[in-house]
């Protein structure tokens, strides 16, 4: 993604996990990966939602989306609960949701949906 210029938004970083490159840069964390910030981003500890926005260079086609989680002391940091939204006019529409029950844990998971541009 970087090399095409695209841009990152976060919510929030929680401290020292602020390089938002590590969400672009195609290196996937390998299992016992620990050092802070430099192979995944989290957000600040709050209760609230939070989001990442990727804005492309360029308008893109997009189906799919994965999520490399952070795999600290071979345990993968797998969210519950993730969307990928686009913006519809003045809103954002919800294209993958995840299940009732939420994610299994697992080192990666990847959002299918119809594309869109």
């Amino acid at each position: 993604l970087a090399a095409h210029g695209t841009k990152l938004t976060p919510d929030s970083c929680f401290s020292g996990y602020d390089d938002m490159a590590v969400l672009q840069d195609g290196v996937k964390p390998e299992a016992g990966s620990s050092l802070p910030g430099t192979v995944s981003w989290a957000s600040a500890e709050t209760p609230s939602p939070h989001w990442v926005e990727v804005e492309f260079a360029q308008p893109q086609t997009v189906k799919e989306v994965t999520v490399y989680w952070a795999n600290y002391s071979h345990d993968p940091h797998t969210s519950r609960f993730f969307e990928v939204q686009i913006p519809e006019g003045d809103e954002w529409k919800t294209v993958y949701g995840s299940p009732d029950e939420g994610e299994k844990p697992a080192t990666c998971t990847t959002a299918e949906f119809p594309p869109v541009r």
